[in-house]
């Protein structure tokens, strides 16, 4: 740290604040007056409140959960959720296109 306020550029004890790529060095006032807005909730909150909730281990920030994956979508022929064999399918298809009594001889 170069002990250098990035808002106010007094040479002072300075703090960091690392958020994705972005290092915000601030002296305490600067701290107190400086605000962040998040993007996505529009939340506000000073740099300090920030650095304060970080650095205490609770989170500042919160993302919501994903979306859940779509449901794959199944191939083949199901009867009340049960996968059917080919021969099975073959079977019912027949049954139903001749007659249950086609191949009974």
């Amino acid at each position: 740290m170069s002990d250098k306020c990035g808002f106010c550029d007094h040479k002072t004890e300075t703090n960091m604040l690392v958020l994705g790529d972005q290092w915000l060095e601030f002296c305490s006032p600067c701290g107190d007056t400086e605000v962040l807005t998040n993007a996505q909730t529009g939340e506000v909150a000073s740099i300090k409140a920030v650095f304060d909730n970080i650095a205490d281990g609770s989170p500042i920030v919160t993302r919501p959960a994903p979306p859940a994956p779509p449901a794959p979508v199944l191939e083949g022929i199901f009867v009340d959720g049960v996968p059917l064999t080919e021969r099975e399918a073959t079977d019912i298809y027949e049954d139903d296109y001749y007659g249950k009594d086609y191949y009974d001889y």
